[in-house]
């Protein structure tokens, strides 16, 4: 036999380290030996009885592993043996018994189930068994996905702060970024390099783009209330202080042009505080909403594929 997904095709071999046993008929049907014999024995034909060969083997399988959908992603790695030259027409692959003696737990998998059947490899009769592996969510959970949530929460607490505390809005959400990018470039290192975004990528990358938004909401609400000519109170190194209006009102001694000076004055306020509404609203209650549909579609998806990987074609195991 051959185990076909090995780096070189690992062979079986008869050897010191082989066992083989007759599996005698349920009868212990038998002959004595004939009298021309030297040896008193007993005959058991090959018709009616089995040979039984055991062997141990340690061999490094080949097995293609798909990372998109990780930490949500279930594996399938297999044992592939087919026949040696040309004995396929003298040998039959029958899937039998199956034991799986190992440790159920491994070090970033558990074994979810093994199956065993016929196959078929470059023309050949093969005898194929599967290994069918999952990820514990927890330990993502409590290390990735709840550090992350809680970081996000917390930069979108700050909207919630008055508009004196300008400057610490700003350094809350920027040290949530920086946070947010550590992490990701942490769990970026300890998976393997893909051609494709994974889902925690995605993760990472949404609750990134989050603090970012507030930045920018943040900043374009305070020019709109620079805008509004009124005194405005800033914290400048924990104290406050006033800061005046620059006056950008037309002033003329001809009525008409300091009507229109006025008009345009007073347009342009209304426009800025629409303006600001229409930011504080996207602040306050968009950005939120659109962060709780999100966060409930991924883990509703993520959960779906953890828990019917074959029915949503996740996994493909021949053996069925």
């Amino acid at each position: 036999m051959i185990f076909y997904n090995t780096d070189e095709n690992k062979e079986t071999v008869v050897d010191q380290k082989t066992i083989i046993q007759i599996i005698a008929h349920k009868d212990f049907r038998y002959q004595m030996a004939g009298p021309d014999s030297i040896k008193n024995v007993y005959i058991f034909s090959g018709s009616e009885n089995d040979l039984s060969l055991s062997r141990t083997y340690q061999v490094n399988l080949l097995c293609n592993y798909d990372m998109m959908y990780y930490p949500f992603d279930s594996q399938v790695c297999y044992i592939e043996m087919i026949t040696k030259g040309n004995n396929d027409h003298l040998v039959d692959l029958v899937p039998h018994q199956l034991d799986f003696l190992g440790p159920q737990e491994l070090s970033q998998y558990f074994v979810r189930g093994f199956q065993q059947c016929n196959s078929v490899q470059r023309g050949k009769k093969s005898l194929r068994v599967e290994v069918l592996l999952g990820r514990r969510l927890l330990g993502n959970a409590l290390t990735v996905f709840l550090p992350t949530a809680l970081l996000t929460v917390i930069g979108h607490l700050t909207n919630y702060f008055k508009p004196f505390f300008f400057e610490a809005v700003i350094s809350v959400n920027l040290t949530v970024m920086l946070v947010l990018a550590t992490m990701f470039l942490s769990v970026s290192a300890t998976l393997p390099a893909t051609s494709y975004v994974k889902m925690v990528d995605i993760w990472m990358l949404f609750n990134l783009f989050i603090p970012f938004i507030e930045v920018f909401l943040h900043t374009y609400i305070d020019q709109l209330r620079d805008d509004e000519g009124e005194v405005k109170e800033v914290n400048s190194h924990g104290k406050s202080r006033k800061i005046e209006p620059i006056t950008t009102i037309q002033v003329s001694i001809n009525e008409m042009i300091q009507q229109d000076a006025l008009r345009e004055h007073y347009n342009r306020k209304n426009i800025n505080q629409k303006k600001l509404k229409f930011a504080s609203m996207i602040s306050l209650r968009l950005t939120p909403t659109i962060a709780a549909i999100f966060f409930g579609t991924f883990w509703i998806f993520g959960l779906s594929l953890y828990f019917f990987p074959r029915e949503l074609g996740a996994i493909n195991p021949t053996c069925n």
